[in-house]
C-alpha cells in the first residue's frame, strides 16, 4: 500500500479510530518503526486519538513505552512489563499529574494486587480461568486496552465476559468483571460466582445487568429511578474522589468508594456512606419504604448489612437476604413482603446481646401489620 494513502488515513481524510492503528502498523512494517513513530507523531493531532496516542497527553508518543530495541520478551517495550505502566502512572512519571497516580492507590488497604500478581499474566490466556491450580492474578492489560483506552471509556475495546459466552469485545463494564470474578475455577474459597448474584432470574438485585424488578424504591436520589442501572465502580472505586478514578484501590474494606460498615454500630452519615451515594438517609430514618427502619437501625443500631446483601438475592425481594451473624440459621429465617412497608420477619434476631424472636406472637403483641 502506499504510504501517502496511509498518511490521508491517518489524518482523518478517510476513516479514524481502529483503521489509524492498522496504518501505524502497516508503516512500521514497510517504513520500520522509526518512520512508525514519526508519522504517528505527525498525523495524530492533540485530542484526535485515544489517550497513549494522543501526542496532546503524550508527546513522546510510541517511544514511550517502546523502543527499537526493548526488553527480551517484550514487545520492544522500554522496561519490564511489570513496571512499564507505572513509568507514566506512578508518582515519579514522565507526565505526573495526583490524578495519573495509580500505582499509589494500588497500595491502599484494599487493592486490585497488580503490584503482586501481574508477573502471572499471559498474553494468550483465556479468561474466565478454567483451571483451578492456576495462580489468580490481575494485570492492567486484564482490564484496559492500553492502544485504545481513553479518560472516559477506560475499558474500551477490552475483553469482556457473560455467563456461557465465549470472550469477546465488552460492551458493558461488568463484563470485564466476569472475566476474573464470576465462573474462574480458581476463585478463592468462600468467594461466590458474582454473575450467579446479579442473575435476572434472582427475586432481586442492584441493576448491573438489567433494570431492577422493583417499582417501589422511595429511597432512591435523583438522576437514579427504578429504570436506571448502575456500574460495579459506582461502589467499588477509589475513596479518594481527588485522585485517580477506576476500581484499583480503596482505603475501605471490598474496595469501597465510600465507608460501609456491617456490624452494629450507630447510624450516621458516615456510617453507611456508601448506600446514602445513592439513597436518601432522610427517607431511609423517616421509615418510607420500611416502617421500622428508624427503629431497627437508630434505636437497635442493626447495620443494613443484618438483613440485606448488596449484590442480589435468590430468594427475596429488596434484596433481603439474613446474615448468620445477627439472625439464627434455624429455623430457617423467612421473609414475606405482605403490605407495601410493612414486612413480616419470621426468624430470631441478635443485636445488642438480646435474643428477639420474630413470630406470630410477636407480630400479635406489636400489632403488625395492621
Amino acid at each position: 500500500m502506499r504510504f501517502d494513502y496511509h498518511i490521508k488515513m491517518l489524518r482523518g481524510f478517510r476513516v479514524s479510530g481502529r483503521a489509524r492503528q492498522a496504518c501505524v502498523a502497516a508503516l512500521v512494517r514497510v517504513f520500520g518503526f522509526c518512520a512508525g513513530l514519526a508519522v504517528m507523531l505527525t498525523c495524530f493531532s492533540a485530542g484526535a486519538a485515544p489517550s497513549h496516542l494522543d501526542i496532546g497527553k503524550n508527546p513522546a508518543g510510541c517511544s514511550g513505552c517502546h523502543k527499537g530495541h526493548g526488553k527480551r520478551g517484550t514487545a520492544m517495550l522500554k522496561v519490564e512489563k511489570k513496571d512499564y505502566c507505572f513509568t507514566c502512572h506512578g508518582a515519579s512519571g514522565q507526565y505526573f499529574r495526583p490524578r495519573m497516580d495509580i500505582a499509589t492507590v494500588l497500595m491502599k488497604r484494599s487493592h486490585h494486587p497488580v503490584v503482586e500478581t501481574s508477573l502471572y499474566h499471559d498474553a494468550a490466556e483465556e479468561l474466565p480461568e478454567k483451571n483451578s491450580s492456576t495462580p489468580r492474578h490481575v494485570a492492567c492489560q486484564d482490564c484496559h486496552n492500553v492502544h485504545d483506552s481513553e479518560p472516559d471509556k477506560p475499558m474500551k475495546r477490552t475483553k469482556g465476559h457473560r455467563r456461557g459466552d465465549r470472550e469477546k469485545e465488552s460492551t458493558e463494564e461488568y463484563e470485564v468483571c466476569y472475566r476474573c470474578h464470576a465462573e474462574s475455577a480458581n476463585l478463592p474459597s468462600g468467594n461466590k460466582n458474582i454473575a450467579d448474584q446479579f442473575d435476572m432470574n434472582n427475586a432481586s438485585y442492584h441493576p448491573i445487568e438489567a433494570m431492577g424488578k422493583s417499582s417501589r424504591v422511595p429511597s432512591l436520589m435523583p438522576p437514579y429511578n427504578v429504570a436506571s442501572r448502575i456500574t460495579c465502580s459506582g461502589c467499588h472505586g477509589n475513596s479518594d474522589s481527588s485522585g485517580p478514578r477506576g476500581p484499583h484501590g480503596s482505603d475501605f474494606e471490598y474496595m469501597l468508594k465510600s465507608q460501609y460498615i456491617q456490624g452494629e454500630t450507630a447510624e450516621s452519615q458516615s456510617a453507611y456512606a456508601l448506600c446514602y451515594n445513592c439513597h436518601n438517609r432522610q427517607n431511609i430514618l423517616g421509615d418510607a419504604s420500611f416502617q421500622k427502619h428508624n427503629f431497627h437501625v437508630v434505636f437497635r443500631h442493626a447495620p443494613c448489612a443484618a438483613c440485606h446483601v448488596s449484590h442480589g438475592s435468590r430468594q427475596n425481594s429488596h434484596l433481603i437476604s439474613f446474615s448468620a451473624a445477627f439472625v439464627d440459621p434455624a429455623p430457617s429465617p423467612t421473609y414475606s413482603p405482605s403490605l407495601a412497608g410493612k414486612p413480616m420477619c419470621y426468624l430470631t434476631c441478635h443485636v445488642g446481646g438480646v435474643a428477639v424472636p420474630h413470630n406470630s406472637n410477636f407480630y400479635k403483641k406489636k400489632k403488625w401489620p395492621q
